[in-house]
């Protein structure tokens, strides 16, 4: 009877052994650092929260302090959040990474504005018809635009285009959302070289306010396709309407 209870005991004594051992030797995940985010009143916050294991365990996320209506993919680590106009301010969370047997974290700090525009006063914003952007060099761009827009909420430039390509000439829109600091891309494809391929242009520019009723329009750079072109461009005026 003592050799079988020795036996057990050897058995039991092993197993809990090796299990302390795996344990012992278990690495906790490794989480990419992220500091801050910041985010605008209903618009979508989203960052993606990353982390390896040297183990090649899986890796699961979870999250404390969640603001109402944000949510972590448990899987991906993808977070997402549309803030109200109640949550502004500073948010912080942490985040887990976890794998079978322990797990790492790191605070995150999720700041929440309202949009706020240097070239908006509060309200709504409409222009009248730009006076025409004409750019040029080896292809040349005419725009003529407007713009609409709330502050705090959103700007958007939406302009008519004659795009001229190797004696051609292709008319379009393009249209792209105005970002807090004035600055702006919006594109277009066009159906160029014979009609058999297209033709991607993107312009990058922005706006400036410069008198209660007037904006300025300035184009930075234009891009046809992977190129970019430095076309010399006027700078337009738009007239705020009230």
């Amino acid at each position: 009877m003592s050799k079988k209870l020795n036996f057990c005991a050897v058995i039991l004594l092993f197993i809990i052994q090796a299990y302390s051992t795996n344990a012992l030797a278990n690495r906790e995940p490794d989480i990419e650092k992220i500091d801050s985010i910041e985010g605008y009143v209903n618009d979508m916050v989203r960052f993606q929260v990353k982390a390896t294991d040297d183990d090649n365990d899986p890796i699961s996320f979870e999250a404390i302090g969640l603001p109402v209506g944000a949510v972590i993919d448990e899987q991906s680590g993808l977070v997402q959040w549309i803030p109200k106009a109640d949550q502004l301010g500073v948010h912080p969370i942490i985040i887990f990474a976890k794998d079978n047997t322990s797990r790492s974290y790191m605070t995150v700090e999720i700041s929440i504005v309202e949009y706020r525009y240097n070239f908006l006063s509060s309200g709504v914003l409409q222009t009248t018809a730009i006076n025409k952007i004409q750019c040029t060099g080896d292809s040349s761009l005419i725009l003529g635009c407007n713009m609409t827009g709330v502050n705090p909420g959103y700007a958007r430039i939406r302009c008519q285009t004659q795009y001229k390509y190797e004696n051609r000439s292709y008319t379009g829109t393009i249209e792209g959302i105005i970002e807090p600091d004035g600055y702006f891309s919006a594109h277009e494809q066009y159906r160029v070289l014979n009609h058999t391929r297209y033709s991607k242009v993107t312009v990058y520019g922005s706006v400036k306010r410069t008198n209660e009723n007037q904006i300025l329009i300035k184009i930075e750079d234009i891009v046809y396709g992977l190129y970019v072109q430095s076309l010399q461009c006027n700078q337009g005026q738009l007239s705020i309407m009230n």
